[in-house]
């Protein structure tokens, strides 16, 4: 009975360990999905304000969206890296703000630059507001997606905890070693009289 339910335990553990393996790839493919959208459609309004407005070359241009955007993703890794060091983070925290602020502003000031001749002011301003999101989402999505490494990680320990826990649980204990009484040594009857002859 015991060796049943054990085994469908581990049948259990299996299941749900599968069952998380998989939560966990959908969840990394959907997190770095939302991170290569909005840092597209982020870069794309910030490479064109910087070619069409700014009058910069297109290698130029295309730099801008790097320095931002792609700030906010390494920031994002240093908070998480200073806070495990129990460092300050003021430093990661003002590239994070300034860095969105000024994206999230690029993207509104294209929206509205780029709007069609008479367009209505509700639709202007719904567009640059969905636009202006693009950077926070960024680092959004960044830190969930580092939070999730960590908790894999303490998962996988936890499990293994428990595994180990479980093995010393279920393995009988060791059976003492027998061992047999060393016999006495046996003395002759010559060996006798010559202790008798040494105690005289």
């Amino acid at each position: 009975m015991a060796n049943v339910n054990l085994d469908e335990g581990l049948e259990e553990a299996e299941l749900s360990e599968r069952t998380a393996g998989v939560i966990g790839r959908v969840s990394t493919i959907g997190t770095f999905a939302v991170i290569a959208a909005a840092f597209w459609s982020s870069a794309e309004s910030q490479y064109k304000i910087a070619l069409n407005w700014a009058g910069k070359d297109p290698i130029a241009a295309a730099m801008l969206p790097v320095a931002l955007d792609a700030a906010i993703i390494v920031a994002v890794m240093s908070l998480t890296r200073y806070k495990s060091a129990g460092r300050r983070q003021r430093l990661p925290w003002f590239v994070i703000v300034f860095g969105t602020l000024f994206s999230s502003v690029l993207n509104w000031v294209h929206v509205v630059l780029n709007a069609a001749p008479g367009a209505p002011q509700p639709e202007v301003f719904t567009g640059a507001a969905v636009s202006s999101i693009m950077p926070l989402m960024i680092g959004l999505a960044t830190h969930l997606q580092i939070e999730g490494f960590f908790l894999d990680a303490a998962i996988r320990a936890k499990r293994l905890a428990k595994s180990v826990a479980a093995d010393r649980t279920v393995l009988p204990p060791a059976a003492p070693v027998k061992r047999d009484a060393e016999p006495r040594p046996v003395l002759s009857q010559q060996s006798v009289d010559n202790l008798d002859g040494v105690a005289l």
